[in-house]
């Protein structure tokens, strides 16, 4: 006698981003959460865009306190103070 597990796999729709996940359509989404609520910030064509409007907002509601993404794309800024 065979089994046949019929359960659905979950696949992964993550990103290496803080705030951004792949929808099933293969659109990129973008959302923070604010005061206990989800805000949707939309759906973007590629990672890095939904993870600059994640960065973008993120600074807008939580100033200072803002956790951000490093994207790739972007060189680094780096100081060499004291020397």
């Amino acid at each position: 006698m065979t089994i046949i597990n019929y359960a659905r796999t979950r696949q992964s729709y993550t990103s290496q981003y803080l705030g951004v996940h792949l929808n099933q359509s293969g659109k990129w989404s973008a959302r923070i959460r604010v005061n206990g609520k989800r805000i949707e910030l939309g759906r973007f064509d590629s990672e890095e865009e939904a993870a600059r409007n994640y960065n973008n907002a993120a600074i807008l509601h939580h100033g200072v306190f803002a956790t951000v993404n490093i994207l790739q794309s972007e060189p680094r800024k780096e100081t060499r103070e004291g020397l």
